[in-house]
C-alpha cells in the first residue's frame, strides 16, 4: 500500500528512490542557495557586510 505522502511508493526500491531523488533535489536547492551567497558577496564588495553596525 503506497503512502498518500509518497506517491508511486509501493515497494522498498521505488521508497528508495525516491529517497534519492528528493535528496537529490535537495543537495541541488543547497548548490543554488551558496551560488546566491557568492553573487551577493560580490556585490558587496571590501567586507562592509561584515562590519558591526553602529548603535542606534
Amino acid at each position: 500500500m503506497a503512502s498518500p505522502d509518497l506517491p508511486d511508493c509501493d515497494t522498498p526500491a521505488a521508497v528508495l528512490a525516491f529517497a534519492r531523488r528528493r535528496r537529490a533535489a535537495a543537495q541541488a536547492a543547497e548548490v543554488d542557495v551558496l551560488g546566491a551567497a557568492l553573487v551577493w558577496a560580490a556585490m558587496h564588495p571590501g567586507g562592509r557586510c561584515l562590519r558591526p553596525r553602529p548603535p542606534g
